[in-house]
């Protein structure tokens, strides 16, 4: 890479150089087709995932008319009421559930159109192809999850910081907080893409408002005579006209100072029960600021009176006194900034928030849960650590699935932070920071990777762009250098090869095989030196790593189909994780079968048991008494004429399972093995140790087992599985 590669990191000058070309649009069209397609197509085969039972069926009870009440457990209102409209317009079903989050993925292949100026053509392209073909977005593109919508808005928001940055308009500020809002009332880990952009904003701003915090004079810049002032001598500046020097004012701030001064103002308050890390203190004071205990986050403590059965306690009073304050401080700060600007900015961003968090003005406790739980929640869930996961977790999974960003990600962080410009160093933290705090946060799911994956694919798409852009493909063509392509892919299949392969004593037809794979590699080897060198060596440097990133790119696309056409609900993916196995749609089918054939119809009593009822509600939603029940102490016959029971409980039914046919053993749920663990932590053997870490970097049956997982996901671990039984009626009786 030269000097070259860097120039094409800054934007256009003129907005005639980015404008379309033929071959663009139809590039974006046909990956746009292709992406529609490939979220759209067989949307609802897979069987549902227990988190997307939860967001199924309440948004399907919403669509209903039932009420729906902001719980932060289950994460913002916004995929509810989407799913909600869905259901309403379009019926209940499973393919429906995930419609939403596949247009939300095919627009986000869509954004990369809106940074051509700062990614490049060929950057723009690459990154929009990228996620086109990620395995975490095409997989989590189809599931009924909140983390696609998460993708969107994070990449909307990069979006517009920098076309404000660079065009200064005020829309993109209004647009900025919509999307926030939006983003705020879809899920919590919004704060810590907040806390990535705020702490961005208040490195590359320390020159607007360190000043202005310590009310020092702003600098004073060179100015003809005709805009008033004496020829003096301007400290720090030189000589020239200009009037005296003022104190820094909110409004002279640049345009990433103001974007900073937006963003803080309009998240201030939502950071208010951050106050609850000073909860230690308070012990004996009767004020707890984010309870442990249901509703988990929100304030609670000795109470003090009570309004119409609801009880004032001391955390809800001091709650209440922090929020306001930092309300009316963000409300002040924000006026003084740009009174019309800001009021504008708020009414846009507060007027959504408020219609999500209250569900149209009919939940007005979703003020209080939308101000203080939605961190309070996740607060005091931290140490809970669910999944259990360890603080490596995403340096296995995310290269597993995402080895194309990661690898040039990481290219790309060291390159820039030597030889980039603001934005590709804003790319560069933006990656960095997002792994660690998610790698530091309690909780530690497949779906996360997602948030993870993003920004390494814009920052791997950047660096793609700005490779392309420095090659002389005229000098490539006239060299041959465009053979290093299928060298390159050979080479790496050769390599492969070598590294398993097993050489046998006394084996001479083995022997020749290996010196036969050396020679080959040797001679592909001087062949790709000899072309590297006449296409020039930058030249040929960065043919040979876009050639290995097409390769790796294909192997994305490959991974990504198997991933989630072929074990889209098969825990041998590591990314299906608490997922509803294929036994129980069938399982469903049969007790549908049975009501279908009974007198009852639908309101045939079901008892479902609670290890085994969360799970399976979107698959019970008809079925009008379905009981929850507690079978860990069954001492009386169940009601329902079909009974499903968590195998655990199995024994409690020994006593009543004559009156039902046969019990028919399926598995409820599934989760990938975790050989992964340290050893003690994973439930199961085997598992893993540091002290083997060496010995299996230098065992050849290692790297056999890791590669045919990563290739061909062979693997001779059990899958953990939390099995259930059923009990159906007997023939006679359904006769």
């Amino acid at each position: 890479m030269t000097s070259e590669l860097r120039e094409q990191s800054a934007p256009s000058a003129a907005a005639g150089d980015m404008t379309f070309q033929r071959w663009e649009l139809v590039a974006y069209g046909v990956l746009f087709f292709i992406a529609l397609s490939m979220r759209l197509w067989d949307l609802g085969t897979r069987a549902f995932g227990y988190d997307e039972s939860l967001h199924a069926y309440y948004s399907y009870r919403l669509a209903l008319g039932f009420e729906y009440l902001h719980n932060p457990l289950t994460h913002g209102p916004f995929q509810y009421h989407v799913m909600a409209a869905f259901y309403f317009l379009l019926g209940d079903n499973d393919y429906v559930s995930r419609l939403p989050h596949a247009l939300f993925g095919t627009v986000l292949v869509l954004l990369p159109l809106f940074l051509r100026e700062r990614l490049g053509r060929a950057g723009a392209l690459a990154t929009a192809l990228m996620l086109a073909s990620s395995p975490m977005m095409l997989f989590y593109s189809r599931y009924a999850r909140n983390d696609i919508f998460m993708a969107v808005w994070t990449l909307a928001l990069v979006v517009l910081l920098w076309r404000y940055v660079d065009e200064g308009k005020n829309r993109y500020l209004y647009m900025s907080a919509a999307v926030l809002a939006l983003s705020f009332a879809t899920k919590e880990t919004t704060f810590i893409f907040v806390a990535i952009l705020g702490s961005y904003l208040l490195i590359v701003a320390a020159a607007d408002w360190i000043p202005w915090l310590l009310r020092l004079r702003a600098p004073t810049r060179l100015s003809d005579p005709g805009v008033g002032g004496e020829y003096r001598y301007i400290p720090g500046v030189g000589y020239g006209y200009g009037p005296d020097p003022a104190p820094m004012r909110l409004s002279n701030f640049s345009r990433l100072g103001a974007y900073l001064v937006l963003l803080a103002t309009l998240v201030a308050p939502h950071l208010s029960s951050a106050v609850s890390i000073f909860q230690d203190r308070l012990v004996g004071s009767g004020i707890i600021l984010a309870s442990a205990d249901a509703p988990v986050g929100a304030p609670a403590g000795d109470t003090l009176f009570t309004i119409q059965d609801v009880d004032v306690t001391k955390g809800i009073v001091v709650g209440l006194i922090v929020l306001v304050l930092i309300l009316w401080f963000s409300t002040m700060v924000g006026i003084t900034w740009n009174r019309r600007l800001w009021l504008r900015c708020a009414v846009a961003f507060y007027s959504i928030w408020l219609l999500l968090f209250t569900t149209f003005l009919t939940n007005m406790l979703g003020l209080g849960s939308g101000f203080w739980q939605s961190l309070g929640y996740w607060l005091a869930q931290h140490d809970v650590n669910r999944g259990d996961q360890p603080w490596y977790y995403y340096f296995v999974i995310t290269p597993l699935y995402e080895t194309l960003p990661v690898l040039l990600s990481v290219i790309a962080v060291i390159y820039y932070a030597f030889r980039g410009d603001s934005f590709t160093r804003f790319l560069a933290y933006w990656t960095v920071l997002t792994f660690a705090l998610y790698s530091v946060a309690g909780e530690k799911m497949p779906w996360l990777v997602v948030n993870i994956t993003l920004p390494m694919i814009v920052l791997s798409g950047k660096l793609i762009g700005d490779m392309a852009a420095a090659t002389s493909w005229s000098r490539i063509r006239q060299a041959g250098g465009l053979f290093l392509l299928p060298i390159a892919a050979l080479l790496a299949y050769l390599l492969a090869r070598l590294l398993l392969f097993d050489i046998q004593r006394g084996n001479v037809l083995n022997f020749l095989e290996f010196v036969t794979l050396v020679g080959i590699v040797l001679l592909l080897v001087g062949l790709g030196v000899h072309l590297l060198l006449r296409s020039g060596a930058g030249n040929g440097l960065r043919v040979t790593a876009l050639s290995i990133a097409l390769l790796l790119g294909v192997f994305s696309a490959r991974t990504a189909w198997q991933a989630t056409y072929v074990h889209g609900d098969e825990p041998i993916e590591m990314i299906v994780y608490a997922q509803d196995s294929g036994d129980v749609p069938r399982i469903i089918d049969r007790v549908r079968e049975i009501a279908e054939s009974s007198e009852d119809g639908y309101d045939m009593p079901v008892t479902v048991d609670k290890d085994a009822y969360w799970g399976m509600l979107w698959y019970i939603r008809d079925f009008n008494n379905a009981e929850y029940a507690d079978l860990d102490n069954l001492t009386e016959p169940p009601r329902g004429e079909v009974v499903i029971i968590s195998n655990n409980n199995r024994t409690k039914m020994a006593a009543y399972q004559s009156s039902y046919a046969p019990a028919e053993d399926f598995t409820y749920l599934w989760w990938p093995a975790e050989g992964y663990k340290p050893c003690g932590e994973a439930g199961t053997e085997p598992c893993f140790r540091l002290t083997d870490l060496f010995d299996n970097l230098i065992s050849r049956e290692k790297w056999r087992e890791g590669l045919d997982y990563y290739i061909y996901r062979k693997t001779d671990l059990e899958f953990l599985t939390h099995d259930a039984v059923a009990y159906f009626p007997k023939e006679d009786a359904e006769e």
